[in-house]
């Protein structure tokens, strides 16, 4: 499978960030509790930013709520783009681009 280039109109905003966390218990999907569950967060929605940080919360939260489930985050490449740019600054780059970004 070929991987599709990350363009600047990926990362710049042209679409919001976004990024799902899902849950399932593998062990038993057809049970009462176990099907797939989802829960949807968009760049812009919410107090943060960055989806992918608001989604891996989210899973830090119900974990115990669910321990039988199995979590996956998913996002886009605004959302990763986001959370590099998040993590960029925590050390001290404040302006990391989009450009600079792709560069990397």
């Amino acid at each position: 499978m070929t991987k599709k280039k990350i363009t600047l109109e990926d990362v710049d905003g042209t679409v919001p960030g976004r990024a799902a966390l899902v849950s399932m218990d593998l062990a038993n999907p057809g049970g009462r509790n176990g099907g797939p569950m989802y829960h949807d967060f968009v760049e812009g929605e919410g107090s943060d930013h960055d989806p992918i940080l608001r989604a891996q919360a989210l899973q830090e939260s119900i974990e115990d709520d669910w321990p039988n489930h199995t979590y996956a985050v998913l996002y886009n490449a605004r959302a990763q783009y986001l959370a590099t740019a998040r993590q960029m600054r925590e050390i001290g780059f404040e302006n990391y681009t989009p450009q600079e970004y792709l560069a990397n």
